[in-house]
């Protein structure tokens, strides 16, 4: 996340708008992608408000698809992909039924 506000807050300043645009997609797209590690770490509710609290003070919010994206490129890397599979299972249950 802090790398995140950083690149908001001062992006503009040091990189042109196109540059910033691209990179501000990247970073935002990386951020969401890593909460899919969330995902499989079965973080609680604070954790997920947390997370679109800070964005949405960024001006955005959570990119679900992408953090599906994430879960399932850790499950891919994930020594028992059963295990890491049931955890998304239930964490997507959990955080859908809200």
């Amino acid at each position: 996340m802090a790398y995140l506000e950083t690149l908001v807050t001062y992006g503009s300043r040091y990189l042109d708008p196109s540059e910033y645009a691209v990179r501000l997609q990247q970073v935002y797209v990386e951020h969401c992608r890593g909460l899919g590690r969330a995902v499989l770490n079965v973080k609680g509710k604070a954790f997920w408000d947390y997370q679109r609290r800070e964005l949405a003070k960024l001006g955005l919010r959570i990119d679900y698809g992408q953090v599906l994206r994430g879960a399932f490129a850790s499950l891919r890397a994930n020594a028992q992909p059963l295990l890491a599979a049931t955890k998304v299972k239930l964490a997507l249950r959990h955080i859908l039924s809200r």
